[in-house]
């Protein structure tokens, strides 16, 4: 990021502050900004001039920019805000098991390091002498590397003494000395192993173990239990909201039920749905399926981790059991027990990390719950809708949705690439020319062109969360764009509602069958065939063919006049509150999320 963004964002922050006591991140002011900042509608100029000469937060492009910002991360119900936040969320605290895990042991490294370099340092002191303070260091260190309690406890540091003094780790300890860093390094990671190994064997009879111990071996089962089950609650809850959402939005859009055709959804109801209502429960719809998704991300992670709980549980046990039935042979610990000592230390470490991730996971999960709370209003207001439940769609089975979407072609503005055509640029495996902003049955999930299978697949980056970056352009990774919109055509059955195909039809009240249907099939798409895809190569040219200057032209006549004198793609529409209708000729397959245009309504 450079210094004039970094200055913008800050500006963002401090604005939130004192316009409305809004505290917020800065980087979630930085996403609204970079969002604004690739927006072609906010501004077509200002990242190219700002590689030559940095707009300063007087230029007036940059106070837009910024008071735009501060109005939509002040208002306490955009869901928009509730979207990045349940992402950047994710993003920066979760990701997956094996990320939690690492950060912990990361975090606690460095608490230890600082103590490790000391003892390797000091060449000093004795370290047979146990009231010195370099042998409480060590002390100190052994109960911190095995997480055996408080270091602080007079408790924990006998019973750390006393393993520590075991003939073999004395000797071990006494050649410490005098020895390289590295040297003293490979033994201050061997000795506390075998130090845990013996303390377990010394305390852990499963039947009188001290307490700690035994909690966090009782526990494991009945915490990674308990969170599935919390997790389930929440689902029911987060489906039952996606159901209603779902259902009250499919009633503003209408099927188009002539399968000789390409399958396609039009507007209707304008008059008792405002646009920008409609788009308030779009994103809302994504930000529960986000959601969701999330829930079931950490609902397998918990799963794996209830499969594994019993294993190494078990291994524990058994790991005891034989090097107590060796020490009966014997009745020492000697250099024949280590291998069994280091496994003990091992599955011990291996449970507390087990330990440390449910309880990161139980307080990310009440975040994650916290927002959606805040979200909640949505409900309510979708509960006093004036729009009634009951389905405005013909009834259509599923092996009539199959039958159809097997023998239908592709959209004419669409193209489709077989899996024969892996030398194909990536970039041209789009479904061209086809203006898809939300598909309420795709579970919100970005679909992803399988080059292999011909098919369709889910794509789990960035889930709905991306198919907003082409609708509202308020993602921070344009590549996710540019290679992930992988032809969103001829899926499967739940891919029946489509939104935003014509965008001329925004302005009408009604819109009935007839406007999509002709008595000729061969013309009844000859308002998409018109609607020619223009390949946006650079910014100064479009294509062979500039049809910018003649849009230019035309810049407060209606869309569809406009679309008499030049022809128009269908994913350029652009309606502004503040601003006059505009439109921009782009191809989604073939740029960045700056050039990219499309319709939300």
């Amino acid at each position: 990021m450079s210094l004039p963004d970094k200055d913008h964002i800050q500006m963002i922050v401090k604005g939130c502050a004192e316009r409305a006591g809004v505290q917020v991140s800065e980087k979630l002011a930085s996403v609204f900004y970079t969002s604004l900042i690739v927006n072609p509608h906010v501004n077509t100029n200002l990242q190219y001039n700002t590689i030559k000469k940095p707009a300063t937060i007087g230029h007036p492009i940059v106070v837009k920019i910024i008071d735009r910002c501060i109005d939509a991360l002040s208002d306490p119900n955009n869901p928009v805000t509730f979207c990045i936040r349940m992402q950047l969320l994710l993003e920066d605290q979760y990701r997956n098991k094996e990320y939690i895990v690492n950060k912990i042991n990361h975090d606690n490294k460095e608490q230890i390091e600082p103590i490790l370099k000391e003892i390797i340092d000091d060449n000093v002191n004795p370290i047979n002498n146990e009231n010195s303070v370099y042998y409480r260091r060590i002390i100190r260190y052994i109960i911190l590397m095995n997480h055996m309690g408080d270091p602080t406890s007079s408790l924990c540091i006998r019973e750390t003494s006393a393993a520590l003094n075991n003939n073999v780790i004395r000797n071990k300890l006494s050649a410490f000395e005098n020895q390289l860093p590295c040297t003293k390094r490979n033994l201050l990671n061997e000795i506390p192993k075998l130090v845990c190994g013996i303390q377990h064997v010394n305390n852990m009879d499963r039947r009188g173990c001290r307490k700690d111990i035994s909690k966090i071996i009782d526990i494991l089962p009945r915490g990674v239990e308990f969170l599935l089950e919390n997790i389930d609650q929440e689902l029911d809850i987060v489906i039952k909201n996606v159901n209603k959402i779902t259902s009250w939005t499919i009633q503003c859009y209408k099927v188009d039920e002539d399968f000789l055709a390409p399958l396609f959804a039009i507007r209707i109801k304008f008059a008792t749905v405002p646009t920008d209502e409609l788009n308030t429960y779009k994103i809302a719809l994504v930000f529960y399926l986000q959601y969701k998704k999330n829930l079931e991300m950490i609902k397998r992670d918990l799963s794996k981790c209830k499969t594994e709980i019993p294993v190494f549980l078990n291994k524990y046990d058994v790991t005891l059991y034989e090097i107590r039935q060796h020490l009966k042979q014997i009745n020492n610990f000697d250099k024949d027990i280590f291998p069994k000592l280091f496994d003990l230390s091992s599955v011990w470490n291996k449970m507390i990390e087990t330990m440390n991730y449910l309880s990161f996971t139980a307080n990310f999960i009440t975040k994650m719950k916290q927002i959606a709370n805040e979200a909640n209003y949505i409900d309510k207001r979708i509960e006093k809708s004036s729009i009634s439940l009951d389905s405005v769609f013909n009834f259509v089975n599923k092996e009539q949705q199959q039958i159809a979407i097997d023998r239908i072609p592709l959209n004419p503005m669409c193209n489709w690439y077989s899996p024969s055509s892996g030398a194909v640029d990536r970039n041209d495996l789009f479904a061209n020319g086809y203006c898809l902003v939300m598909l309420v049955e795709t579970n919100g999930i970005l679909v992803k062109y399988n080059e292999n299978s011909g098919i369709i697949q889910y794509l789990d980056d960035w889930f709905g969360f991306s198919c907003f970056q082409a609708a509202l352009h308020f993602g921070t990774k344009p590549s996710y764009y540019v290679n992930c919109f992988c032809n969103l055509l001829r899926s499967q059955m739940h891919l029946l509602i489509f939104f935003n195909l014509y965008d001329q039809m925004s302005e009408k009240s009604c819109v009935s069958s007839e406007i999509t249907r002709s008595k000729n099939n061969s013309s009844k798409f000859k308002d998409a065939q018109i609607q020619t895809i223009i390949q946006y190569h650079n910014m100064k040219t479009i294509g062979s063919i500039n049809y910018a200057q003649e849009i230019k032209k035309y810049p407060n006549q209606p869309i569809n006049n406009i679309s008499n004198k030049a022809i128009q793609s269908v994913q350029t529409l652009y309606v502004d509150k503040s601003d006059q209708k505009q439109m921009t000729t782009v191809d989604v397959g073939c740029n960045t999320m700056r050039d990219k245009a499309t319709n939300t309504n």
